[in-house]
């Protein structure tokens, strides 16, 4: 395990590692969304099932087209971007390990300075929280520091501490599937037919 600061990112190549980063809502641990050998990583140290997909973390709209089948979507989730939210959609170019095998994948933007130069450095990362499968997400560097991960990157984010909200607009109608930061009425602007799980 190594701390590094986002500052000193260009001198670490990700290939077959996995780092550790703050988003605004919890830390997330996150690995190339084509490298196999990271992504087996991330489920051995959380002790997670393969049936649970991961998300993918992006740093700009501009690279969705790339991950969805449908890009008329881009615009509809333009207005929640970055924020905590996760959009499941029809995917593209998203290698099966990482979704179980779905054919779907949730994305989001994060808002957050520290994993947006994470995401600008390396490109689309799958990521999921840093905790052992089914217990309480890491709140702090220390607790992160309990996980076998390559990198650990050492500067702090102001965190909401509250897990992203989910959105399925893979369905019509979309289907709410975690009220989180972002509430059933918020999304009622841009999607007045949403269902509730």
């Amino acid at each position: 395990m190594k701390k590094i600061s986002i500052k000193s990112l260009n001198s670490f190549n990700l290939e077959g590692k996995i780092i550790a980063f703050p988003t605004d809502t919890i830390y997330g641990v996150g690995a190339l969304i084509n490298d196999k050998i990271g992504i087996d990583k991330i489920y051995s140290i959380k002790n997670r099932d393969y049936s649970k997909p991961l998300a993918v973390l992006i740093s700009d709209l501009s690279e969705l087209p790339n991950l969805i089948e449908d890009p008329e979507l881009v615009e509809k989730v333009s207005n929640f971007w970055p924020g905590p939210i996760t959009f499941i959609f029809k995917k593209k170019n998203v290698p099966s390990f990482i979704t179980s095998g779905l054919n779907t994948v949730g994305i989001r933007i994060p808002n957050s300075e520290v994993a947006l130069s994470v995401l600008k450095r390396y490109g689309p990362l799958a990521v999921t929280s840093v905790n052992l499968s089914g217990e309480h997400s890491a709140k702090n560097i220390e607790e992160v520091m309990e996980f076998d991960i390559d990198y650990v990157i050492t500067e702090k984010e102001n965190s909401i501490d509250i897990a992203s909200t989910i959105v399925d607009i893979s369905t019509n109608p979309p289907l709410l599937l975690r009220e989180g930061a972002i509430s059933y009425k918020d999304l009622q602007s841009e999607f007045p037919n949403i269902r509730k799980n």
